[in-house]
């Protein structure tokens, strides 16, 4: 049995190894541009899509308002595109696009549904990962009304960090050194969606970070020091949930 994935805020949720293997043998390969547009709903035929490495923010829009209703996202390992259809037909406007350079796969559905009906536990991983993804969501408005705006952003950031680097919180864990290189900068318009708070506050504390010595430019290179940002960490653990099979 595989473990289940930990529900984190505001990112839907890694999907197993196994799976992934699965998609992996499925799937064919896209690199997408940053900005551009990968879905869009109700559509025909949409695309079911797995993200092998970056970002997609994945939207939740209302006729006749500009700004989104919702704004999640998913990073390396989670699903974008049309999961919300594979079983039952979701009538929302939704639209998802690459807030950074990405790799995707785009899966046949239906065939991937006929592969999961031999396999329950594949089965039933896909057929709740609308609700893990819910899930996710919920504990993203959780956090922004409990954390403070810094602790937001840090773990913003540190969830992004981790999409590219699967060691990036062990390196924040370990004693010893100070400076941790960030593999992304988290685009500063999502992160003052995802974690409420104004464009123009999200910059304050950039600038506070950067003039405080938190964050440090080297080479082209940013790096995070590990001691405020291990304590941005610790203060998202109690909210960490496991993910329901």
């Amino acid at each position: 049995m595989n473990q289940a994935p930990t529900i984190l805020p505001w990112f839907s949720p890694r999907l197993s190894p196994s799976l992934t293997a699965v998609l992996q043998g499925l799937g064919h390969a896209m690199r997408v541009p940053r900005g551009e547009f990968v879905y869009r709903s109700p559509e025909l035929f949409g695309r079911l899509m797995y993200v092998r490495r970056g970002l997609v923010v994945k939207a939740l829009l209302e006729p006749n308002h500009d700004d989104p209703v919702l704004m999640t996202l998913s990073g390396t390992g989670g699903l974008c595109g049309s999961y919300e259809n594979l079983y039952v037909r979701d009538h929302m406007s939704r639209a998802h696009w690459c807030v950074t350079t990405s790799e995707l796969l785009v899966v046949n559905a239906e065939l991937l549904l006929r592969i999961c009906d031999q396999h329950a536990e594949w089965q039933v991983e896909l057929s709740n990962y609308s609700s893990a993804s819910a899930l996710s969501d919920r504990l993203g408005l959780i956090v922004n009304h409990v954390l403070n705006p810094r602790e937001r952003l840090g773990v913003f950031w540190i969830l992004c960090a981790q999409q590219f680097d699967k060691e990036f919180v062990a390196k924040l864990a370990t004693p010893g050194i100070e400076w941790v290189v960030s593999p992304v900068v988290p685009p500063r318009r999502v992160a003052a969606y995802i974690t409420n708070m104004e464009s123009t506050r999200v910059g304050e504390i950039l600038r506070e970070w950067r003039d405080g010595h938190t964050l440090r430019y080297r080479s082209r290179k940013i790096y995070v020091r590990r001691s405020v940002f291990f304590e941005y960490w610790k203060a998202l653990l109690p909210h960490v949930m496991p993910a329901a099979r």
